[in-house]
């Protein structure tokens, strides 16, 4: 048996065991705004960590408002919103508001070489097995979801967002409660 009759089946395998897995991912409903917000669990990076803690589950964060957002450092739009995401981030911390970053499919140097470029202080972790992103079913990046602090989806924004957008937002949420 010549290599290439090895490698058929193998091929063939491979491009099976993909389309399982999307047809598996799109059979599962996407977030939606009024939704309870799908449980993820995080292990952030080292140096940052929320509560003293390195790994936690979003329902810990139940009684904050949390702005989980999904980057990756290689992603321009990204590279954007850093500032007004880091900015709003020492902004409203004290008015009980949580910033998530998570790193989407993403190195761990490049993700720590970008969060010190920008100088991220709130909690980032990486999603190497893309269990947020399966959860979430997000399309691209950057993307933001606004979770209120009873754990359901107050609004989702595709695309890099703008600091009036997350201002106009957060002053939403905050006079809700």
């Amino acid at each position: 048996m010549n290599v290439r009759q090895l490698l058929l089946p193998v091929v063939a395998c491979v491009i099976l065991l993909f389309l399982g897995l999307g047809y598996q991912r799109s059979q599962l409903p996407p977030p939606c705004e009024g939704c309870d917000a799908p449980e993820i669990e995080l292990m952030f990076y080292d140096g940052y960590e929320w509560q003293n803690q390195t790994v936690t589950s979003l329902s810990d964060m139940q009684g904050k408002i949390v702005v989980l957002n999904f980057w990756a450092s290689w992603c321009v739009p990204c590279q954007k919103e850093a500032p007004i995401l880091e900015q709003a981030w020492r902004d409203y911390e004290d008015d009980d508001v949580l910033f998530l970053g998570v790193a989407w499919s993403d190195t761990d140097t490049a993700a720590h070489q970008f969060l010190d470029q920008y100088d991220i202080t709130y909690p980032n972790a990486p999603d190497l097995q893309l269990h947020a992103e399966s959860l979430y079913q997000f399309s691209g990046i950057p993307e933001t979801f606004f979770i209120d602090d009873k754990g359901v989806i107050y609004k989702y924004h595709p695309g890099p967002i703008t600091e009036r957008l997350l201002t106009a937002t957060l002053d939403e949420m905050v006079a809700a409660r």
